[in-house]
């Protein structure tokens, strides 16, 4: 029972004395930031000030440290920068801290060489809730491990996560393609995959810069270049109905194009392969690598030919 009295007679103390004397700097308890009651930090005269003073204030369900900088001269801005109503000279009340009533630690930061590292510690469910316009800036160079899922609000419109150009992860509508814990992707009601249909250009001339295109040539004799072959590109060529055109796929440095009997490639890169001018004319070819440019069907007569 006396303990308690005198834990109870020690808060009494703490909350009730306006300030604790130590051997070189005052601690003072307020109440408030400003306004210049006699509860308030700036209310304290800057006379009587030194250098390292610390102050404590509690308002409005926030808990600030403060220490006291003699020779600052900031501009007041608060809750950052306290300035004494008295006296205050350049004497300012610098802001170390503060933490709101509903906030409960469950971590704590570690400093590790010059990165300041924030480790949660217990059992919990831990979760970060963002709301209006807000925003996570994570460094280029820092890393995200073991994450158990990163999902994005989905109230009114799902989201996915994509990495942009910069490197940053950004959030963009996709109707409901969200991935589930066992990482398939749920596309149910998705209702535009928002995956562009291949080019579809028509003319006697195209210079191919599409990794997925069609090619129709109408008008004369056609000339198409196809972009340089990796894995997975595709192209294909053919006449308009009713048209009989030459059609040329035009040589490309150090590139081989397959023979149309799948015998093997051409004994030659820089080769162009030319049709016999006929109706029936077409050719589809893709990538193999970046020299090889595989046919996967053709109609009509095409020849090797040198440039």
């Amino acid at each position: 029972m006396r303990r308690k009295k005198f834990i109870a007679l020690l808060l009494f103390l703490t909350f009730f004395i306006p300030s604790v004397v130590y051997a070189d700097v005052t601690v003072y308890v307020k109440t408030a930031l400003t306004g210049g009651a006699a509860g308030a930090l700036d209310s304290i005269d800057g006379a009587g000030l030194v250098d390292g003073d610390l102050a404590f204030v509690f308002a409005s369900d926030v808990f600030y440290t403060y220490r006291l900088d003699d020779d600052s001269a900031a501009s007041e801005s608060s809750p950052s920068i306290i300035a004494p109503d008295a006296n205050g000279g350049d004497k300012r009340w610098i802001l170390q801290n503060s933490y709101n009533i509903d906030y409960m630690p469950i971590g704590r930061i570690v400093q590790a060489g010059t990165n300041n590292v924030l480790t949660y510690t217990g059992d919990y469910s831990l979760g970060l809730t963002l709301s209006g316009n807000t925003s996570i800036t994570l460094p280029e160079s820092g890393t995200l491990a073991t994450t158990s899922q990163l999902t994005t609000d989905n109230s009114t419109a799902s989201h996915y996560l994509y990495k942009d150009s910069d490197g940053h992860i950004e959030n963009a509508a996709l109707g409901t393609g969200l991935s589930d814990s066992s990482g398939t992707l749920n596309i149910s009601g998705l209702t535009n995959a928002q995956i562009p249909p291949p080019k579809v250009t028509v003319g006697t001339s195209r210079t191919v810069a599409e990794n997925a295109e069609y090619v129709i040539c109408s008008g004369g004799a056609c000339s198409v270049t196809p972009i340089t072959p990796a894995a997975g590109v595709q192209l294909c060529v053919r006449n308009a109905p009713g048209e009989t055109n030459a059609i040329t796929l035009v040589n490309i440095t150090d590139v081989y194009y397959e023979k149309t009997d799948h015998s093997g490639y051409q004994a030659n890169a820089n080769y162009k392969l030319v049709s016999g001018g006929v109706a029936t004319d077409s050719i589809c070819i893709v990538g193999v690598d970046s020299t090889h440019y595989a046919i996967m069907n053709s109609t009509g007569t095409w020849s090797h030919t040198a440039p």
